[in-house]
C-alpha cells in the first residue's frame, strides 16, 4: 500500500488500511461471509495494537482471528464486540490428540511448551 506523501508507513499502518479498504468490499455482498485474520497484530507495534484492535472489530460483522500468545497482550482486551468466542486448541503430549477449551481465562492464560521454551 502506497500513501500519497508518506514514506514512513510502517507495517502495522499498511496492514490497518488494508482491512478498513476490504471492509468496504464486504458492504455491498449478496453473501454474508466472515473476514478471517491470522496474526493480525504480530507487526503491528506494541504500543499502538490497542488502538487498532477496536478499528478492525468494528470494520466487520464477522470476523474470526487467530493469534499466537504474543499477539494477546495489548490487542485481545481491546477488541470491541459484545459477542466474542474465545477457543483454544492445542495438542497434547499423546500424539495426534488435541484438546480444545472455550473459556476466556483460559484462552488468555494459554501458553505452549514450544513458546514457553523459547522464553525460558
Amino acid at each position: 500500500i502506497i500513501i500519497e506523501g508518506r514514506d514512513d508507513i510502517s507495517e502495522g499502518q499498511s496492514l490497518s488500511i488494508a482491512y478498513a479498504y476490504l471492509s468496504t468490499l464486504f458492504e455491498d455482498s449478496a453473501i454474508d461471509v466472515p473476514f478471517v485474520i491470522d496474526s493480525p497484530a504480530v507487526s503491528i507495534d506494541y504500543d499502538k495494537r490497542a488502538q487498532v484492535a477496536p478499528i478492525i472489530s468494528s470494520l466487520f460483522d464477522q470476523l474470526i482471528i487467530f493469534v499466537i500468545s504474543p499477539e494477546r497482550e495489548r490487542f485481545v482486551n481491546e477488541l470491541e464486540s459484545d459477542d466474542i468466542h474465545y477457543c483454544t486448541i492445542h495438542k497434547t503430549n499423546t500424539p495426534g490428540e488435541i484438546e480444545k477449551h472455550l473459556d476466556r481465562d483460559f484462552f488468555m492464560d494459554f501458553q505452549s511448551e514450544e513458546e514457553w521454551k523459547e522464553v525460558a
